[in-house]
């Protein structure tokens, strides 16, 4: 099957599938991994809390960075031998212009699961995942 210039928008919608389902499993397992963080007890040296944070960070900017740098050229290139000719240089460039918005679609699909599995699944990992949006009753630690 070739694609043509009418074929954009399914290309569009597989695009954002793909890297919401990537927002998605990315938030599983970086909340996995701040459930790792053992719990440092002590009042004034709380750097559990911070780890768990900087972790929570690193996995927002590691998602944005794969999504931009892999996912993204990796899908366009597979489909670029799969494009009618004459339309080429039209659907790379809309399917370009595509790729951030779709990042920040999936960078809210990382956010909101990271949240609401920390939030409402508090009995089954404890709140060590809460922890990294709020603790001593402060919104990351400074509201």
């Amino acid at each position: 099957m070739e694609y043509s210039i009418v074929d954009v928008n399914s290309l569009k919608v597989k695009l954002i599938l793909i890297m919401l389902a990537l927002g998605f499993i990315y938030a599983l397992l970086y909340l996995y991994l701040t459930t790792t963080i053992p719990y440092n007890l002590t009042i004034k040296k709380q750097k559990d809390i911070f780890f768990r944070r900087v972790l929570f960070f690193v996995g927002v900017f590691s998602l944005f960075s794969a999504e931009i740098f892999y996912v993204g050229d990796f899908l366009v290139n597979s489909w670029r031998a799969r494009m009618n000719e004459d339309d080429l240089s039209t659907i790379v460039s809309s399917l370009m212009k595509f790729i951030l918005p779709a990042c920040a679609a999936s960078l809210v699909v990382f956010v909101l699961t990271f949240w609401l599995c920390s939030k409402y699944l508090r009995t089954f990992f404890g709140y060590k995942p809460w922890t990294v949006f709020v603790s001593k009753g402060k919104k990351f630690g400074l509201f």
